[in-house]
């Protein structure tokens, strides 16, 4: 039976396939002879044909030297995964979520000024309980006692939930505990062979280093908590520092991975609400107990704003025990560091 696709090649003298442009390439020849500077000429299709496929060369040669270039980078800077910037999406953080409450009611922003802010604002506005508020980039992001929380976009995770308790003032500081603990059970979870400890009363260390920080505020009804906005602030995918690169770390400068932004959000609100719900319906004594066997610099000789003295632990209501010269007291607020 006859191919019924002519063009393709035609038997030969000798019975093997002759290519379909052989007359192309003998006349090419015949044109060129008698005439050594002048460069044979083939028909147009027949040149483009081959021109195409000598860029697709170069291009493919190129690109395997710019990806070997940005290997080479990522090599030098110690980056052992690619960073693939993703948008943070209502859907994406939706199909993953575990939780009851926290995240079923989502406002997702590409920039804002402070996620606490407008959760306050949706708070008033009457939001749901576990409404959350995530941004790519804060402009005006903070911590405790008004310091500046650093948020570029693209690589970590900054937001704040809406959380409809019966609290005190006074349980307020066992709060900010109880998500810490929250933040550090997320980060055990993800990256089981580090140490993870809690910073008294507000910070989340990995290995030593800063990686997380939460800020606790309330929205009051005259004498009355109307509800908390649980602040949290989480270095996920920063790999670059600056000078802060001694004493800051995220999840992926500790494993060289690069993790989905998405799932991490999920994971931290289904830990940080079973601990909130812990210690709404057990009190403090269990969160000050978890926290005490992650707190840092325990036994350490430490400054909490005037007071200086070693840290002991903490009371059951989650204030810090530090043994000064004068003796045992207990700290219900402070700033703490290293004497």
């Amino acid at each position: 039976m006859r191919s019924r696709h002519h063009g393709a090649a035609r038997r030969g003298p000798r019975g093997g396939r002759r290519h379909r442009h052989a007359g192309q390439l003998r006349r090419r020849d015949a044109e060129g002879r008698g005439h050594p500077h002048r460069r044979p000429r083939l028909r147009r299709g027949l040149g483009q044909r081959h021109a195409r496929a000598r860029a697709d060369h170069r291009g493919r040669g190129r690109g395997r030297d710019q990806r070997r270039r940005a290997d080479a980078l990522r090599a030098r800077d110690g980056s052992r995964a690619r960073l693939v910037v993703t948008p943070l999406t209502a859907d994406a953080i939706a199909r993953r979520l575990t939780t009851v409450r926290y995240g079923r009611s989502l406002d997702v922003r590409a920039e804002t000024g402070s996620t606490n802010d407008d959760a306050r604002e949706a708070a008033g506005a009457g939001a749901a309980d576990g409404h959350v508020v995530v941004a790519d980039r804060q402009s005006r992001g903070r911590g405790a006692r008004g310091r500046v929380w650093a948020s570029p976009g693209g690589t970590d995770l900054y937001f704040s939930i809406v959380a409809r308790l019966p609290l005190t003032p006074a349980q307020l500081p066992p709060l900010t505990l109880a998500v810490g603990l929250g933040v550090a059970r997320a980060a055990e979870a993800t990256l089981p062979d580090r140490s993870v400890t809690v910073k008294w009363p507000n910070d989340v260390l990995i290995e030593g280093k800063k990686h997380a920080g939460i800020l606790v505020e309330s929205v009051s009804l005259g004498s009355r908590i109307d509800s908390a906005i649980i602040g949290v602030g989480v270095d996920v995918n920063r790999a670059d520092f600056g000078e802060l690169g001694p004493i800051a770390t995220s999840w992926r400068a500790e494993t060289g991975q690069t993790f989905d932004r998405a799932q991490a959000l999920a994971t931290l609100l289904s830990s940080i609400e079973a601990e909130v719900d812990r210690f709404v319906r057990l009190g403090p004594r269990p969160v000050a107990s978890a926290v005490e066997d992650r707190l840092a610099f325990r036994g350490r000789r430490v400054r909490c704003d005037a007071l200086e003295g070693e840290l002991l632990g903490l009371r059951e209501d989650g204030a810090l025990r530090l043994r000064t010269s004068g003796g045992e007291r207990a700290v219900t607020s402070g700033s703490l560091r290293l004497a």
